[in-house]
């Protein structure tokens, strides 16, 4: 433990003397409740470790961290911008550049309150130096800033070719002299972008645009400064550390110097490492926590099918993140002697081939194992997530999506399984790739993780593929990677389809759609990592993938209409879906039991500021399921008004 200071959540959670309502409804109330039935002091499990206290050098999205440092910019429970440590922004005529005006007062403090600075404008001068330097972060959090910021890339570069010594000891002259970054006074930052950038006040949420203070590495050390620990931090956000033992617990209090007193902060909010979603509920069962969260399918079906447990009600659906899920499909496969997969390479690149995926398959069991309770309202059509942004109108940026493929979840029609198609399809494919050579059944090569859930997912979706089309057309081979599936599979290109999920980097539909594009020089996951189109040598494929890149940017450049911005990126995205470059599934949302209401909550479209324990609404006897489902309708009311 590298701090003595315990409040009584934390000693009492030690101790195992917890009273609270998840020792069964009836029973006593919560030592954590207020007298109107909210929790004071929440205490929850994670299955995920903290792998440093460094927010710029964390290559997961920042979860407590994004407690201890304020954004530019945040969202409401709307994934709407709302100011920050701006306090206001502005932007020029053709969106190039846009210039924030800082919140005056806002200070910097220690783990225990004491006063260390002032937070002006230099911070997002270090803040950005310190992501920019090749040997100060690692190349952490750089694809945004270098694709959208004037000289970020040749800063990157710069310090890429001086010795450690050398770039350890820069400070920020050299940045204002070669990027696009100007602090004209105390409270002013101002960023010139590449291109237009309609977006960027969405990206004023995200790490690389977080302040660093000077004085904090002063202290600590250039050199020491990734390995800090949370009692070495400087803090401006609402909540500072008060406890924590490394992969085994974390405690966070209020920021009793925080510029926002209007805000609404738990007293203390304690995190439990643990192995497993059925490990934190079975601590929630012994009351040791309060705050289950996310369920395992097999609990979910435990609860539901025993009508005479007292969660039985309590399972609620949790809100839908910003993660899209699909079928991505292997351009430039290798067998496992390192040699081109022909047979695989040549079935892919044939488009009927590709849409007997799109048109044949019933997914329905495969959704099953992630919602089994209600397995079609998982199905999502798009590769941006829902949620994300809106039209003047107020209408999601999905439904242009949908309507221009002809998909409508609204009235059920969660599937676009067509048997008619799949037929004419499959009966071209066979034709057309029979005269180049290819050997039927075409197989297919997936790798699951060696974990028993992962392989139960893959079995199903191996079944999936066989039974929808046919093992005369295609046979499925499951494998397991042993450690690493970048190394083993996806760096070796040893598979043919991959089912992966991903969730944007900001509120705007190029962070999704970027990653199928062609032009990304390495960092798309959908076209390189797991397309490998750079290594494609079909032409015509090649062709459709830097055909939809062009449309992308061509939509992207639209300035000063984002109606019709968004309506040509759309297009390009119905491009994308059309010729099946690859395959939306799903957005994976579960169950939980919650004492939280989740639409009160940061939108979890915004992976960087989701877990700011702000403004939550909270009740003491947990929400029932139907409770839940009132707050989301209520929720997309608000949205849509």
């Amino acid at each position: 433990m590298k701090n003595s200071k315990m409040k009584k959540a934390m000693a009492l959670l030690l101790t195992g003397v917890i009273a609270f309502a998840g020792n069964g409804i009836d029973g006593t109330v919560s030592a954590y409740a207020s007298e109107n039935n909210e929790i004071t002091d929440l205490i929850q499990a994670s299955t995920s470790s903290i792998s440093t206290w460094c927010i710029y050098h964390s290559k997961d999205k920042p979860g407590v961290l994004a407690n201890f440092v304020d954004p530019l910019v945040t969202v409401d429970e709307y994934n709407t911008p709302q100011p920050c440590l701006a306090e206001s922004w502005s932007t020029n005529e053709d969106e190039t550049v846009w210039t924030f005006y800082l919140r005056e007062g806002v200070t910097w403090v220690d783990y225990e309150g004491n006063y260390k600075g002032d937070v002006t404008s230099e911070d997002w001068l270090y803040g950005l130096e310190w992501v920019l330097n090749f040997w100060k972060n690692d190349s952490f959090q750089t694809t945004l800033p270098m694709s959208i910021l004037q000289g970020a890339q040749d800063y990157y570069e710069y310090t890429k070719s001086l010795t450690e010594e050398e770039a350890l000891a820069l400070g920020v002259d050299k940045l204002q002299e070669m990027v696009g970054i100007e602090t004209p006074d105390s409270y002013t930052v101002v960023y010139t972008c590449i291109n237009s950038c309609a977006y960027f006040e969405s990206l004023a949420t995200s790490v690389f645009l977080f302040p660093l203070a000077k004085g904090q590495l002063d202290e600590v050390g250039v050199e020491n400064y990734k390995s800090i620990e949370p009692d070495e931090l400087w803090y401006c956000g609402p909540y500072t550390i008060e406890s924590w033992e490394d992969d085994n617990y974390w405690t966070i209090v209020p920021n009793e110097a925080y510029w926002d007193t209007e805000v609404s902060r738990f007293d203390s909010v304690t995190t439990l490492k643990v192995d497993s979603t059925d490990t934190a509920w079975e601590l929630f069962l012994n009351g040791e926590i309060n705050y289950p969260g996310a369920l395992s399918t097999s609990t979910v079906n435990l609860l539901l099918s025993d009508s005479t447990s007292e969660w039985h009600d309590y399972v609620a659906k949790s809100a839908a993140s910003s993660v899209t899920w699909g079928i991505f499909f292997n351009y430039a496969k290798n067998k496992e002697d390192d040699t081109p997969d022909t047979d695989w390479n040549t079935a892919v690149a044939n488009e009927n081939f590709r849409k007997c995926f799109y048109y044949g398959l019933d997914l329905y069991n495969y959704y099953a194992t992630i919602d089994p309770a209600n397995p079609e309202s998982v199905a999502h059509g798009a590769l941006t997530s829902s949620g994300l942004c809106s039209l003047s109108d107020g209408t999601d940026y999905t439904s242009l999506v949908y309507d221009l493929i002809d998909y409508d979840p609204v009235n059920g029609d969660y599937s676009h399984q067509d048997l008619d198609k799949l037929a004419e399809y499959k009966a071209a494919a066979i034709e057309e790739l029979s005269a180049q050579g290819v050997t039927f059944p075409i197989q297919i090569d997936m790798y699951s993780a060696s974990t028993q859930s992962s392989v139960d997912t893959y079995t199903i979706f191996k079944e999936v593929l066989e039974d929808s089309l046919g093992t005369d057309f295609v046979q499925v081979n499951l494998h397991t990677y042993i450690s690493s599936k970048l190394s083993e599979v996806y760096n070796t290109s040893y598979f043919s389809v991959e089912l992966q999920g991903y969730g944007g980097l900001y509120s705007d539909p190029l962070t999704f759609l970027s990653q199928l594009c062609s032009d990304m020089s390495g960092n798309a996951e959908w076209s390189d990592m797991y397309g490998h189109v750079s290594d494609c040598t079909d032409e015509e494929t090649v062709a459709l993938f830097d055909e939809f890149t062009q449309m992308v940017r061509e939509a992207d450049a639209i300035t000063g209409d984002s109606d019709a911005r968004y309506e040509a990126l759309a297009e390009a995205e119905a491009f994308a879906i059309e010729h099946v470059l690859m395959i939306p599934t799903h957005a994976r949302s579960g169950y939980e039991i919650t004492p939280v209401n989740t639409y009160s909550k940061i939108s979890r479209v915004n992976d960087t500021l989701c877990e700011r324990y702000i403004n939550w609404e909270t009740k003491a006897d947990y929400y029932t399921a139907a409770e839940i489902e009132s707050l989301r309708e209520a929720h997309l009311a608000g949205s849509e008004g």
